[in-house]
């Protein structure tokens, strides 16, 4: 909440409720807000993806967006790509409509191992691929330009639908070199999913998908469960975007976002026991932490929880035991004292976990 904008969007809300309330407090129906589609697709250039406003439709955040993208693209039983380590809600929504999950190592610099997709796509029928191609959740890599030119190519060969999460991609420290993989999709295959979340506030619950060929199937089973967004937050966001302060505002966070990360891998490689290695984001602001392989991080945050400090186990990220040392921190958090000793305490309890480990080995 320290870096978003909530006067500024406090101040649309009580325009809008002020001003415009029989429309604020009636229903709104997919596919949403017209003026608040219209402001996606000009922020949509920025991700080299042109559309036009008739081909948003807005969802009640984007977990929303990836369930009916999934709802629509497969049905229970057949098998989804992820890459591992994935965003832990997918790995939960995926269970929640019977799916099955394989999953596709990703690497911080490079993304998704395109020959191991390759691999498993020539051995089993996989019916949809999840990833986020820009600062993937936990990792933060991104996928280079060429690398996402080849990920569709072989979507394509074995007929794969791809649904990107694209949550944090207007965090990219540098804006241009990286774009939406949708900016490259010439078939239709993308789906594209994100929201306002990590960019102005979790709680407005404000997301869109561009769902090409699928758009009529995705709002007839929007229209059936939420409608769409709340009609309030809708009219608000569309406002706030309306009036200009959103570039300035990421401008803002973008930097204070790298100052943070910064402060925290400078702490992390003088507290944490030797051996321990991290990512380097180009962009957000979660670090992906390796700890030396005989420390469960599962442990880690049952301590730390013990000391008031919240860490992200590494199991949550996958359905395999294969990240069971690793943690992912949120550097979203001023830099501050307060924030070092968190990190200094971390640091102690993962070395003492080191310690007893080797002792007991």
């Amino acid at each position: 909440v320290d870096y978003l904008p909530v006067r500024a969007l406090h101040q649309q809300l009580a325009k809008v409720t002020r001003f415009q309330s029989p429309r604020a407090f009636s229903y709104m129906f997919s596919p949403g807000f017209e003026p608040l589609r219209r402001q996606v697709a000009i922020r949509m250039r920025d991700a080299g993806v042109v559309v036009d406003p008739s081909e948003v439709v807005i969802t009640h955040g984007c977990v929303d967006a990836l369930q009916m993208s999934l709802r629509v693209l497969t049905n229970p039983g057949d098998l989804i790509a992820t890459e591992s380590p994935t965003y832990y809600g997918l790995l939960q929504l995926a269970d929640l409509l019977g799916l099955k999950v394989i999953e596709i190592p990703s690497d911080p610099t490079t993304g998704i191992s395109l020959e191991a997709l390759q691999l498993a796509a020539s051995q089993w029928p996989i019916k949809a691929l999840v990833l986020t191609a820009r600062l993937s959740n936990p990792l933060g890599g991104s996928i280079p330009e060429p690398r996402q030119k080849q990920l569709l190519r072989l979507a394509g060969d074995f007929d794969i639908q791809i649904v990107e999460d694209d949550i944090y991609g207007e965090l990219m420290f540098e804006q241009g070199p990286i774009k939406a993989l949708k900016s490259h999709d010439r078939e239709g295959r993308v789906v594209y999913c994100s929201s306002f979340s990590k960019t102005l506030s979790p709680g407005v619950r404000i997301g869109w998908i561009i769902a090409g060929k699928y758009q009529d199937e995705i709002q007839r089973l929007q229209t059936f469960s939420t409608h769409s967004a709340c009609s309030v937050t809708q009219m608000a966001v569309a406002a706030y975007l309306e009036n200009g302060g959103y570039d300035r505002h990421l401008r803002y966070i973008r930097q204070e976002y790298r100052k943070n990360l910064s402060a925290f891998q400078l702490a992390i490689q003088q507290y944490f026991p030797e051996g321990t290695q991290m990512t380097r984001p180009n962009g957000g602001f979660i670090l992906w932490i390796s700890l030396p392989v005989r420390v469960n991080t599962k442990d880690l945050h049952v301590r730390a929880l013990q000391q008031g400090i919240s860490i992200a186990p590494g199991l949550i990220f996958s359905n395999t035991e294969q990240f069971n040392h690793c943690v992912r921190l949120n550097c979203g958090i001023p830099w501050n004292r307060e924030a070092e000793r968190a990190l200094m305490t971390l640091g102690m309890l993962a070395s003492q976990l080191c310690l007893e480990a080797t002792a007991s080995s």
